[in-house]
């Protein structure tokens, strides 16, 4: 981006693989109950396959939080100015800490993926980049400090 804006890639070792049994028992009780009609179980297990293929190489591809003086990039695309975060709250999803940041402007939430290859390089740039007084500058800072995180 610019000289002074600092670029973290998602860790592909956070996911929650520990946790993935949740996909996998009801994808299995489905193929199980199916296997009458096993060219549709094989029809499912090569979607299912060919979609987390699609899904990884999205994450390795542009899986990227860019933080700068005016905001933050998530994936290279979406674009999040300092002003605009109203809070954030930490939150788990299947396993994966997210920040969910609720914007002033904007439809939706905003989810920031935390499971990123440095995340206290992460909290520092926030901190050196965002405004005094900004909830996801407070919560890095929390995290810094050990009371939260």
């Amino acid at each position: 981006m610019t000289p002074d804006s600092n670029t973290f890639f998602i860790s592909i070792k956070g996911f929650g693989w520990r946790r993935s049994w949740l996909f996998a028992l009801p994808f299995a009780l489905v193929l199980y109950l199916l296997w009458p009609l096993y060219y549709v179980v094989i029809l499912l297990v090569v979607a299912f396959v060919a979609c987390m293929g699609i899904w990884v190489l999205f994450v390795v591809v542009l899986g990227t939080v860019t933080v700068h003086s005016g905001g933050i990039v998530l994936y290279g695309a979406n674009r999040l100015a300092w002003t605009n975060i109203v809070a954030v709250d930490r939150r788990l999803v299947f396993g994966m800490p997210y920040l969910q940041v609720t914007r002033v402007k904007g439809f939706g939430k905003w989810w920031l993926p935390l499971y990123l290859q440095n995340e206290a390089g992460f909290y520092a740039s926030i901190i050196t980049h965002a405004p005094n007084g900004n909830a996801l500058r407070n919560y890095a800072e929390s995290v810094q400090h050990g009371r939260l995180g």
